[in-house]
Parts: structure tokens; C-alpha cells; sequence
């Protein structure tokens, strides 16, 4: 039986807000300086 488009929208809705929460929280625990990386990456080279 398929599903109303309304049940897939909330579906889809619910994993974007998961992948979001998944990127916040990982920015917050391990922030992300990509020039940072970079100079000490260079510097250790």
C-alpha cells in the first residue's frame, strides 16, 4: 500500500532534521578550522 505524500514529507522532514542536528553537534564537540588544518598540516610536512 502507498504511503500519503503527507507521511513522506514528515519522513523526509525528520532525517534532514537529524543530518542537521548530526552536523551541529559535531561542529560544536570538534569545530572545523579548514585554513587552520591546512597550516599545520604545511607546517608538519
Amino acid at each position: 500500500m502507498k504511503r500519503p505524500p503527507l507521511d513522506e514529507a514528515l519522513d523526509i522532514l525528520a532525517n534532514i532534521a537529524v543530518l542537521q542536528h548530526h552536523i551541529h553537534s559535531r561542529m560544536r564537540v570538534y569545530p572545523q578550522d579548514v585554513q587552520l588544518t591546512a597550516s599545520l598540516q604545511a607546517s608538519t610536512a
